[in-house]
């Protein structure tokens, strides 16, 4: 049913966007997700708390993000008037889960890693006070105030690291709905 209500909002907002397939993955903490054609992401916020204000401050933070990030994120082509939701390029490849870890080489897990630290570096060198202004919050809470706060993703899980089984590389970071300002420790 959830299926059917948000490709009605898809064809609604974006009558020209055709596709054949779709797939609804709603395993998603914060948002069901649409996958058209394998092409085309639709994220949809969640009834709960806090989900649309994140997919909000996405559609602010993260084109900013691209321009400093390697890897690709999300790259918001597809938002309806309402920015109730959005759609992207689909990022090729799968999580980054145990099992592809384990399948890899030494070799690949340190590439891999130093991947994921040049994401993490890139992230917390973008600059704070542009976050600030689009309304990113600070978290300090038990953190040492001394510390430099940087941008950090915060939900670093292997379902948002995108790895492509035929590069054997990691290629995109997706879900930067829980970004925030804060100690870098948090993010490990």
């Amino acid at each position: 049913m959830r299926k059917k209500l948000f490709l009605q909002k898809i064809r609604e907002n974006f009558p020209g966007l055709k596709f054949s397939y779709s797939r609804l993955i709603s395993s998603g903490y914060d948002n069901d997700v649409i996958v058209l054609d394998k092409t085309i992401v639709f994220s949809f916020p969640k009834p709960k708390y806090d989900c649309l204000e994140k997919i909000q401050r996405q559609i602010r933070i993260v084109p900013l993000l691209s321009k400093k990030i390697s890897l690709s994120i999300p790259n918001f082509k597809y938002i309806p008037e309402d920015k109730l939701f959005v759609g992207y390029k689909y990022i090729e490849g799968v999580p980054l889960s145990n099992k592809i870890i384990k399948r890899l080489s030494d070799k690949q897990r340190e590439a891999c890693a130093k991947q994921i630290a040049k994401f993490i570096s890139e992230l917390h060198c973008f600059p704070v006070q542009t976050v600030k202004r689009n309304s990113v919050k600070t978290f300090l809470k038990g953190h040492n105030l001394k510390i430099k706060q940087v941008v950090v993703h915060r939900d670093l899980i292997d379902e948002h690291i995108i790895f492509s089984l035929q590069k054997e590389k990691i290629v995109g970071i997706i879900d930067f709905g829980d970004i925030i300002i804060a100690d870098p420790a948090l993010e490990f």
